[in-house]
């Protein structure tokens, strides 16, 4: 080889070649990112006397994808809860996602798992909660790795799942309050 080359082998067979014009070899490619697909809002979402259910604060763009590719995805979103009657507010957290715009959403990791449980007893002033309301403020992270097992050319979006619980219903949650951002980020990489 030439001065400006680096070869790797192994059982005596070229694996991986270093040159100027880049890496060649066996394997290579593999763990590669394809492709990026970043979404995120700050306008604030509100709703007062909320049931306890699902809400959805945040949808990625859509990403179409390769054939045998696993897609990480990193999410954050910021909620805030506030009530007068009950010292006690939680609920779950957990990302969906969605195959070729069908309408149906499954959870992105093993079914029924969510990636965070918020609970908390609060009380923010020290004297009666109609005085000094009960609130939960929170930006909370998700991630997921799904390889996915779609051929070429599918279409996959994510969702951010925020199961409120308890109170039901609560007095005031709002996602994104005063424009803090939240986000989705899939990465799509080579298997």
């Amino acid at each position: 080889p030439s001065a400006d080359t680096i070869k790797f082998s192994t059982g005596g067979v070229e694996r991986m070649s270093i040159t100027n014009s880049g890496v060649t070899g066996t394997g290579i490619g593999a763990g590669k990112v394809l492709q990026v697909v970043s979404t995120n809002t700050t306008t604030e979402n509100s709703t007062s006397n909320a049931s306890a259910g699902d809400y959805y604060p945040l949808t990625s763009n859509a990403i179409t994808v390769t054939s045998g590719s696993t897609l990480y995805v990193f999410a954050n979103y910021h909620h805030w809860t506030q009530d007068t009657g009950s010292a006690n507010i939680y609920g779950r957290q957990g990302l969906e996602r969605e195959i070729n715009a069908s309408g149906s959403w499954s959870t992105l990791r093993n079914a029924g798992a969510y990636e965070s449980f918020g609970a908390a007893t609060v009380n923010a002033g020290g004297g009666s909660p109609s005085v000094y309301p009960n609130q939960v403020s929170d930006i909370a992270s998700l991630n997921g790795i799904w390889t996915h097992g779609q051929s070429t050319g599918t279409s996959i979006k994510v969702r951010i799942k925020h199961g409120h619980q308890v109170p039901n219903p609560v007095d005031l949650l709002v996602f994104h309050r005063t424009g803090i951002e939240s986000n989705i980020i899939i990465y799509e990489v080579a298997a």
